[in-house]
């Protein structure tokens, strides 16, 4: 909110408008003006820094309506347009103690994340409030939300990590298996017993667990078993 408050310039008439003045300064159907209505057809509205055509009582429809609805045709329905960036930003944060959450009041994604209006583009409240708290956001790094709470603007519970380093902290499949250190069978991935699962995963398996079914494969073309519907349990580890 600016300086000036919610009424930029005082009004004296700030009492709305009866039914009976709304009548009373309802259209006529004539097309044409007649009298006082003709000195005032080609004038601007009455309030400084509005061209637009008089409508009714020296304002144009704009601050007349504004007149019938608020009792005043000064008074300013968008006070954040007159704000900055940073002023638009945080009157949208519940802030409290820097080690709780702050959250976000404004729109929320589905995902979860709040989002900010900055001109043309919408951003993502919680990089804009790293930017506005900490500084410009390096090329290739994510924030990650230490408390696990996505609507969080609190610039005290991010961190900049790798996009790797983001991914593993989270809670998709992919981040869950990452942080297995064992596989299913209790072989340690080590960089020695990992390998690449090929294909478009980009995912990895145990090697220890690869080797003994490819031998349990061999084993059965060998005895002519294979094709087989039999599945690999493990047998010969």
């Amino acid at each position: 909110m600016n300086s000036t408050g919610i009424l930029a310039v005082p009004y004296e008439g700030t009492s709305k408008m009866t039914r009976a003045d709304h009548v009373r300064d309802r259209p006529s159907n004539q097309a044409t003006c007649k009298g006082s209505d003709m000195a005032t057809a080609n004038r601007t509205c009455s309030i400084p820094d509005c061209d637009s055509p008089i409508f009714r009582r020296l304002w144009c429809t704009t601050h007349y309506a504004r007149v019938l609805h608020h009792g005043s045709p000064y008074v300013n329905l968008r006070p954040e347009l007159s704000m900055s960036p940073s002023e638009r930003f945080w009157i949208k944060v519940s802030k409290g103690q820097p080690g709780e959450c702050w959250p976000w009041r404004a729109y929320i994604q589905r995902a979860g994340y709040g989002t900010f209006s900055l001109g043309s583009r919408m951003a993502l409240a919680h990089r804009v409030a790293w930017e506005l708290t900490r500084g410009s956001i390096p090329d290739e790094t994510y924030i990650d939300h230490l408390c696990r709470n996505r609507a969080c603007v609190n610039p005290h519970h991010m961190e900049l990590v790798t996009f790797k380093e983001n991914v593993l902290r989270g809670f998709s499949p992919a981040a869950i298996n990452g942080r297995k250190a064992n596989c299913i069978r209790g072989h340690a991935f080590t960089p020695e017993n990992t390998m690449s699962a090929g294909g478009s995963s980009q995912g990895r398996k145990c090697r220890a667990c690869h080797n003994a079914y490819v031998r349990w494969k061999y084993a059965k073309r060998r005895a002519g078993e294979w094709p087989t519907g039999e599945k690999w349990n493990g047998a010969l580890l």
